[in-house]
């Protein structure tokens, strides 16, 4: 009887993986250049942020925003400085970025999940500087 629960549960936990790889993030197959070459299409360099924002609401929803904050320019490179969700990201004179989540994938032989979000750094004229793709496996 022990037997049958435990396949019956794990038939079932099969199942689930199965469903939720039918919903998978197609960018969690791309290597980050090639998501990176897709993104630059829906906003390019020089962008400005509030038309970033309804591009990337549009393609990705507005629950796929994760954050936003300040960021500097500093030894040829742009640094994000913390989370700051107070902050407008439509002013000009100080540099911003903000982040989406594009998706997650669970892989068919670990139960972990690949997740793929970008951050878009915007220089002090508002004007988009750099896209950055991150791919993480979410664990416990």
């Amino acid at each position: 009887m022990k037997i049958i629960k435990f396949g019956g549960l794990f038939l079932l936990l099969l199942c689930f993986i199965f469903v939720l790889s039918l919903h998978s993030c197609r960018h969690a197959f791309l290597d980050e250049s090639e998501i990176e070459s897709e993104l630059l299409e829906l906003t390019p360099i020089g962008a400005d942020g509030q038309s970033a924002i309804l591009n990337l609401d549009k393609t990705y929803g507005t629950d796929s925003f994760l954050f936003k904050g300040p960021a500097r320019f500093e030894k040829n490179e742009w640094k994000t400085l913390g989370i700051n969700d107070g902050m407008d990201i439509g002013s000009r004179g100080a540099p911003f970025f903000f982040s989406y989540k594009l998706g997650s994938h669970m892989s068919e032989y670990i139960i972990l999940p690949t997740v793929v979000s970008a951050t878009w750094i915007f220089d002090e004229e508002g004007k988009l500087a750099e896209i950055r793709v991150i791919k993480t496996v979410d664990g416990l």
